[in-house]
Protein backbone atom coordinates (compact mmCIF):
# COMPACT_ATOMS: atom_id res chain seq x y z
CA UNK A 1 0.00 0.00 0.00
CA UNK A 2 1.42 3.27 -0.90
CA UNK A 3 2.06 5.97 2.21
CA UNK A 4 2.87 9.86 1.24
CA UNK A 5 5.60 10.76 3.61
CA UNK A 6 4.97 14.64 3.52
CA UNK A 7 2.06 16.53 5.23
CA UNK A 8 -0.26 17.15 2.70
CA UNK A 9 -3.01 19.68 2.24
CA UNK A 10 -5.48 18.16 -0.22
CA UNK A 11 -7.49 20.81 -1.57
CA UNK A 12 -10.96 20.42 -3.81
CA UNK A 13 -13.30 23.47 -5.11
CA UNK A 14 -16.97 21.99 -5.25
CA UNK A 15 -19.92 23.57 -7.45
CA UNK A 16 -23.21 22.32 -8.12
CA UNK A 17 -22.00 18.51 -7.97
CA UNK A 18 -24.65 17.30 -5.65
CA UNK A 19 -25.23 13.98 -7.66
CA UNK A 20 -21.20 12.88 -7.17
CA UNK A 21 -19.53 14.59 -4.60
CA UNK A 22 -20.25 12.47 -1.96
CA UNK A 23 -18.59 9.70 -4.27
CA UNK A 24 -15.32 11.73 -5.35
CA UNK A 25 -14.70 13.07 -1.57
CA UNK A 26 -14.97 9.43 -0.15
CA UNK A 27 -12.18 7.99 -2.73
CA UNK A 28 -10.46 11.25 -2.36
CA UNK A 29 -10.28 10.46 1.65
CA UNK A 30 -9.75 6.69 1.41
CA UNK A 31 -6.93 6.86 -1.57
CA UNK A 32 -4.93 9.34 -0.51
CA UNK A 33 -6.27 11.34 2.74
CA UNK A 34 -6.10 8.23 4.87
CA UNK A 35 -2.33 7.50 3.59
CA UNK A 36 -1.18 11.03 4.33
CA UNK A 37 1.00 11.49 7.57
CA UNK A 38 -0.83 13.11 11.09
CA UNK A 39 -0.93 16.77 10.09
CA UNK A 40 -2.56 16.25 7.10
CA UNK A 41 -5.62 18.09 6.15
CA UNK A 42 -8.23 18.22 3.61
CA UNK A 43 -9.96 21.21 2.54
CA UNK A 44 -13.25 21.37 0.87
CA UNK A 45 -14.27 24.92 -0.76
CA UNK A 46 -17.99 25.16 -1.70
CA UNK A 47 -18.64 27.81 -4.22
CA UNK A 48 -22.07 28.82 -3.51
CA UNK A 49 -23.30 25.88 -4.65
CA UNK A 50 -27.73 26.16 -4.83
CA UNK A 51 -28.30 22.03 -5.72
CA UNK A 52 -27.77 20.52 -2.26
CA UNK A 53 -23.94 20.20 -2.53
CA UNK A 54 -23.13 22.06 0.45
CA UNK A 55 -25.39 20.18 2.17
CA UNK A 56 -23.71 16.63 1.56
CA UNK A 57 -20.39 18.34 2.33
CA UNK A 58 -21.65 19.19 5.88
CA UNK A 59 -22.73 15.30 6.44
CA UNK A 60 -19.12 14.14 5.72
CA UNK A 61 -17.31 17.00 7.57
CA UNK A 62 -16.63 15.10 10.36
CA UNK A 63 -16.30 11.44 9.08
CA UNK A 64 -14.17 13.17 6.97
CA UNK A 65 -12.49 15.35 8.82
CA UNK A 66 -12.99 17.66 6.17
CA UNK A 67 -12.12 21.53 6.65
CA UNK A 68 -14.69 23.79 5.01
CA UNK A 69 -15.04 26.64 3.73
CA UNK A 70 -18.76 27.78 2.71
CA UNK A 71 -18.90 30.58 0.62
CA UNK A 72 -22.74 31.36 0.12
CA UNK A 73 -22.54 33.19 -3.31
CA UNK A 74 -21.07 31.89 -6.49
CA UNK A 75 -17.62 33.70 -6.94
CA UNK A 76 -16.49 31.91 -10.10
CA UNK A 77 -13.51 28.97 -10.48
CA UNK A 78 -10.89 31.34 -10.11
CA UNK A 79 -11.62 33.51 -6.51
CA UNK A 80 -12.09 29.44 -5.34
CA UNK A 81 -9.07 28.03 -6.29
CA UNK A 82 -6.92 30.82 -5.62
CA UNK A 83 -8.84 31.52 -1.94
CA UNK A 84 -9.01 27.44 -1.38
CA UNK A 85 -5.39 27.02 -2.19
CA UNK A 86 -4.71 30.04 -0.07
CA UNK A 87 -5.88 28.23 2.73
CA UNK A 88 -3.27 25.14 3.21
CA UNK A 89 -0.73 25.09 5.16
CA UNK A 90 1.21 21.83 4.70
CA UNK A 91 4.61 21.63 2.72
CA UNK A 92 2.70 19.97 -0.32
CA UNK A 93 -0.42 20.93 -0.76
CA UNK A 94 -2.61 18.62 -3.81
CA UNK A 95 -4.68 20.54 -5.77
CA UNK A 96 -8.06 18.83 -7.39
CA UNK A 97 -10.89 19.64 -9.27
CA UNK A 98 -13.98 17.50 -7.89
CA UNK A 99 -15.64 17.45 -11.01
CA UNK A 100 -15.27 13.58 -10.67
CA UNK A 101 -12.82 13.65 -14.62
CA UNK A 102 -9.60 12.60 -12.19
CA UNK A 103 -8.54 9.00 -10.64
CA UNK A 104 -7.53 9.68 -7.04
CA UNK A 105 -5.20 6.96 -7.79
CA UNK A 106 -3.13 9.04 -10.28
CA UNK A 107 -2.36 11.33 -7.07
CA UNK A 108 0.61 8.49 -6.70
CA UNK A 109 1.82 8.99 -10.13
CA UNK A 110 2.58 12.79 -8.99
CA UNK A 111 3.85 11.68 -5.70
CA UNK A 112 7.07 10.01 -7.09
CA UNK A 113 8.24 13.04 -8.79
CA UNK A 114 7.76 15.58 -5.95
CA UNK A 115 10.91 14.99 -4.24
CA UNK A 116 12.59 16.16 -7.56
CA UNK A 117 10.35 18.93 -8.87
CA UNK A 118 8.38 21.80 -7.03
CA UNK A 119 5.17 21.77 -9.24
CA UNK A 120 4.12 18.22 -10.52
CA UNK A 121 1.48 18.91 -13.32
CA UNK A 122 -0.83 16.22 -14.33
CA UNK A 123 -0.96 15.77 -17.64
CA UNK A 124 -4.19 14.36 -18.86
CA UNK A 125 -4.27 11.22 -21.73
CA UNK A 126 -7.08 10.06 -23.32
CA UNK A 127 -8.98 12.82 -23.35
CA UNK A 128 -12.88 12.00 -24.55
CA UNK A 129 -14.29 15.11 -24.03
CA UNK A 130 -15.56 17.43 -27.05
CA UNK A 131 -13.52 17.64 -30.01
CA UNK A 132 -13.16 21.31 -30.30
CA UNK A 133 -12.22 21.41 -26.23
CA UNK A 134 -9.63 19.30 -26.99
CA UNK A 135 -8.33 21.21 -30.95
CA UNK A 136 -8.68 24.30 -28.39
CA UNK A 137 -6.80 22.87 -25.41
CA UNK A 138 -4.14 21.29 -28.17
CA UNK A 139 -3.59 24.76 -29.39
CA UNK A 140 -3.63 26.58 -26.41
CA UNK A 141 -0.29 24.45 -25.25
CA UNK A 142 1.64 25.28 -28.25
CA UNK A 143 0.66 29.21 -28.05
CA UNK A 144 1.74 29.44 -24.61
CA UNK A 145 4.74 27.34 -24.50
CA UNK A 146 5.71 29.56 -27.58
CA UNK A 147 4.91 32.69 -26.60
CA UNK A 148 6.65 32.50 -22.71
CA UNK A 149 9.54 30.03 -24.33
CA UNK A 150 8.01 27.34 -22.12
CA UNK A 151 8.02 23.24 -22.21
CA UNK A 152 4.93 22.05 -23.38
CA UNK A 153 2.78 21.54 -20.67
CA UNK A 154 -0.84 20.38 -19.96
CA UNK A 155 -1.37 23.98 -18.32
CA UNK A 156 -5.20 24.00 -17.87
CA UNK A 157 -5.01 20.59 -15.58
CA UNK A 158 -6.29 20.80 -12.60
CA UNK A 159 -5.01 17.90 -10.86
CA UNK A 160 -1.35 19.17 -9.36
CA UNK A 161 0.89 18.54 -6.65
CA UNK A 162 2.73 21.99 -5.27
CA UNK A 163 5.20 22.56 -2.80
CA UNK A 164 3.71 25.49 -0.51
CA UNK A 165 6.64 27.80 -0.80
CA UNK A 166 5.89 27.53 -4.52
CA UNK A 167 2.04 28.77 -3.48
CA UNK A 168 2.99 31.36 -1.19
CA UNK A 169 5.21 32.87 -3.59
CA UNK A 170 3.10 32.92 -7.23
CA UNK A 171 0.17 32.90 -5.98
CA UNK A 172 -0.73 36.37 -4.58
CA UNK A 173 0.53 37.54 -8.24
CA UNK A 174 -1.86 35.52 -10.69
CA UNK A 175 -4.61 38.32 -11.48
CA UNK A 176 -4.45 38.54 -14.99
CA UNK A 177 -5.92 35.07 -16.27
CA UNK A 178 -9.15 34.22 -14.28
CA UNK A 179 -10.39 32.36 -17.40
CA UNK A 180 -7.29 30.06 -17.18
CA UNK A 181 -6.12 30.59 -13.67
CA UNK A 182 -4.10 27.38 -13.58
CA UNK A 183 -2.45 28.40 -16.93
CA UNK A 184 -1.47 31.84 -15.00
CA UNK A 185 0.26 30.01 -11.75
CA UNK A 186 2.50 27.42 -13.90
CA UNK A 187 3.39 30.30 -16.20
CA UNK A 188 4.30 32.46 -13.40
CA UNK A 189 6.46 29.64 -11.32
CA UNK A 190 8.64 29.20 -14.96
CA UNK A 191 9.20 32.48 -14.70
CA UNK A 192 10.87 32.47 -11.30
CA UNK A 193 12.92 29.26 -11.74
CA UNK A 194 10.65 26.26 -10.40
CA UNK A 195 11.08 23.21 -11.53
CA UNK A 196 8.28 21.89 -13.55
CA UNK A 197 7.02 18.82 -13.86
CA UNK A 198 4.33 16.73 -16.00
CA UNK A 199 2.87 13.10 -15.06
CA UNK A 200 0.14 11.13 -17.12
CA UNK A 201 -2.83 11.29 -15.51
CA UNK A 202 -6.14 9.45 -16.63
CA UNK A 203 -9.01 11.80 -17.41
CA UNK A 204 -12.73 11.14 -18.35
CA UNK A 205 -15.03 13.41 -20.05
CA UNK A 206 -18.96 13.27 -18.39
CA UNK A 207 -21.99 14.42 -19.85
CA UNK A 208 -22.70 17.68 -18.07
CA UNK A 209 -24.12 20.88 -19.21
CA UNK A 210 -20.78 22.53 -20.46
CA UNK A 211 -20.28 25.75 -17.61
CA UNK A 212 -17.60 27.47 -18.45
CA UNK A 213 -18.11 28.87 -22.27
CA UNK A 214 -20.02 27.20 -25.44
CA UNK A 215 -19.03 27.30 -29.63
CA UNK A 216 -20.93 31.07 -29.61
CA UNK A 217 -18.69 32.31 -26.98
CA UNK A 218 -15.35 31.53 -27.97
CA UNK A 219 -14.58 34.12 -30.25
CA UNK A 220 -14.75 36.90 -27.53
CA UNK A 221 -13.57 34.65 -25.08
CA UNK A 222 -10.29 34.15 -27.01
CA UNK A 223 -10.32 38.07 -27.81
CA UNK A 224 -9.90 38.56 -23.88
CA UNK A 225 -7.48 35.65 -23.74
CA UNK A 226 -5.24 36.96 -26.44
CA UNK A 227 -5.21 40.52 -24.46
CA UNK A 228 -4.38 39.38 -21.31
CA UNK A 229 -1.39 36.89 -22.48
CA UNK A 230 -0.05 39.90 -24.14
CA UNK A 231 -0.54 41.69 -20.87
CA UNK A 232 1.48 38.92 -18.70
CA UNK A 233 3.90 38.12 -21.31
CA UNK A 234 4.86 42.36 -20.83
CA UNK A 235 4.93 42.00 -17.42
CA UNK A 236 7.21 39.01 -17.29
CA UNK A 237 10.04 40.42 -20.03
Amino acid sequence: MNRFNHKLSLVMVAYTEVDIIEKVLRHYHDEIFMRAPRGSEFIVYLDGSNDGTAEVVAGLKKEFNLTVIDCKVNKGYFIAAKTALSNARNEIVFFSDSSGKHNPQDFWVLAELIDDFDVVNGLRIGRTDIFYRRLLSFFHRFFVSILFMMPLHDYNSGFKLIRKKVLDDVLPECSTLPVTFSTEFLIRAYAKGYKIADAPVSFSHRNTEERQFTLKKIPSVLWRQIKAYAKLRLELI
